[in-house]
């Protein structure tokens, strides 16, 4: 009698240890659902669509900006030194090609007057 007695107190005990854990698997799943969708809600549209505008207008004005520095580069090419004299440069560092050239060009036509 006490032995049939015992089995039957552990098979109610493993049942209700499996009921538990179905439980607990359940809550974790509403739980991540009601995350979710406060997540959404604090989103809004309206903030979005205004930043988008600022940053498309300040990508134009910097492009305007650039074209007119690489214009200026090209026109100064050769104004910007007398007779043979290079602009001042960094120790160690040699001139562009560019201005390799300009200066060639300088002392080429100031060589024989």
């Amino acid at each position: 009698m006490l032995a049939e007695a015992r089995k039957k107190k552990k098979k109610k005990k493993k049942k209700k240890k499996k009921k538990k854990k179905k439980k607990k698997k359940k809550k974790k799943k509403k739980k991540k659902k009601k995350k979710k969708k406060k997540k959404k809600k604090k989103k809004k549209k309206k903030k979005k669509k205004k930043k988008k505008k600022k940053k498309k207008k300040k990508k134009k004005k910097k492009k305007k900006k650039k074209k007119k520095k690489k214009k200026k580069k090209k026109k100064n090419l050769f104004g910007l030194f007398h007779y043979g004299t290079a602009p001042p440069r960094e120790q160690g560092k040699t001139p562009s090609l560019d201005m390799q050239i300009a200066i060639e060009i300088k002392w080429k036509s100031h060589a024989n007057p």
